[in-house]
């Protein structure tokens, strides 16, 4: 059984707005929960066994996430949901905060798309072994703090857009493509490092960076012999 999108979801906000997914539940379907904004916790029934694209991106209150006993495909760590694998890290909630940087399992080669979307999270710590950064994976969140290990192979689309990230960033070799808006509005980073693999660039990939420095400057180094095609 399928669930393309939820009907019950109302838009009114509240604080103990739980959302329960039926047992029997196999898939969530692409954006299925995109209407639950004000959601506070979501409940996963032990019938799940797969995600959709996005599934969770909108949840923008959501506080915690559960996995019923007996599901063989899921689980939540320190309060994210990851597979059993430990290989896919799915969704952190959004209003999650951890005074310390938030390091993702060491196993990690993939962050789902939108999995860090909106999140309160100003730190995150990425493992050597990452492999994909998915579609927006912090796309309009508080990220501050993080540096892209030189495992990673694939930068998704807006997948670092809009975030509060600072300072420095270096995209490793191997990375091939930058997607559309991938390092956007990105107001208060100062430099940003592209490797020599680099072959092709989307549109505003770095639109509007550097607005918030002191100096108004954003400094772009890119190693690429061959210009990327645009």
């Amino acid at each position: 059984t399928v669930l393309a999108c939820n009907p019950d979801i109302d838009h009114q906000d509240s604080d103990d707005k739980v959302l329960t997914i039926p047992e029997g539940i196999k898939r969530l379907g692409d954006c299925a929960l995109q209407s639950a904004y004000f959601v506070k916790k979501l409940e996963l029934p032990a019938s799940l066994t797969e995600l959709g694209y996005e599934v969770f991106n909108g949840m923008y209150k959501s506080e915690e996430i559960t996995v019923a006993a007996g599901n063989t495909a899921f689980e939540v760590i320190d309060g994210v949901l990851y597979n059993k694998d430990k290989t896919i890290v799915y969704r952190a909630p959004t209003m999650k905060k951890t005074p310390k940087p938030y390091t993702l399992e060491p196993t990690v080669v993939e962050i789902a798309a939108a999995a860090f979307a909106q999140s309160k999270l100003k730190a995150v710590k990425l493992p050597e072994g990452l492999q994909i950064i998915g579609d927006h994976a912090f796309d309009n969140s508080y990220l501050e703090e993080t540096s892209i290990p030189k495992t990673v192979k694939k930068i998704g689309i807006r997948a670092f857009m809009a975030t509060g990230l600072e300072g420095s960033i270096t995209v490793p070799e191997g990375v091939t493509e930058l997607p559309e808006g991938a390092f956007a509005y990105n107001y208060s980073l100062e430099e940003l490092t592209l490797p020599s693999t680099l072959k092709k660039l989307g549109d505003d990939v770095f639109s509007m960076n550097g607005q918030d420095t002191s100096d108004q400057s954003f400094t772009l180094n890119c190693y690429a012999l061959t210009p990327p095609a645009v």
